[in-house]
């Protein structure tokens, strides 16, 4: 794609990502646009994301975009992702949007932190959590 187009769409969505985001038609720009463009000219999107990842989790539409940066984010961007949701994991787990997320961590997340997933998940103690998945089957 000539690099003035994607100049041109990426200044259209600056400062707006988050908006977009949470949009049914234009999530899926966003996802393209983490697709097809160059992570030099679109690493603002993250920046504007990180804010409001726990908002966009639990969105209709915001958690295909989050899981989007999942597949084609940097390792930084994932483990800052999975830092956010590590404590609540479970509770996510259960939701019907956030569960999408819980899923792409699950699947995309490099080994070490994949493993502090799991061990979240099935109640190995970590961290200032608040549910895992034994104290689930016992209530």
């Amino acid at each position: 794609m000539p690099k003035h187009i994607v100049h041109q769409l990426t200044e259209l969505c600056r400062g707006r990502v988050l908006s977009l985001s949470q949009d049914k038609n234009a999530c899926r720009i966003v996802q393209r646009i983490l697709d097809r463009f160059p992570s030099d000219e679109i690493r603002f999107i993250f920046e504007e994301l990180k804010s409001e990842i726990n908002a966009l989790i639990l969105d209709e539409f915001g958690n295909y975009v989050l899981s989007h940066v999942l597949l084609c984010g940097t390792y930084e961007d994932k483990c800052y992702i999975i830092e956010r949701i590590v404590d609540d994991i479970v509770s996510l787990s259960l939701h019907k949007f956030g569960s999408n997320v819980v899923e792409k961590c699950l699947e995309l997340a490099p080994d070490d932190v994949r493993e502090l997933l799991l061990d979240r998940i099935i109640g190995v103690p970590v961290a200032n959590h608040r549910l895992t998945l034994i104290d689930l089957m016992n209530s």
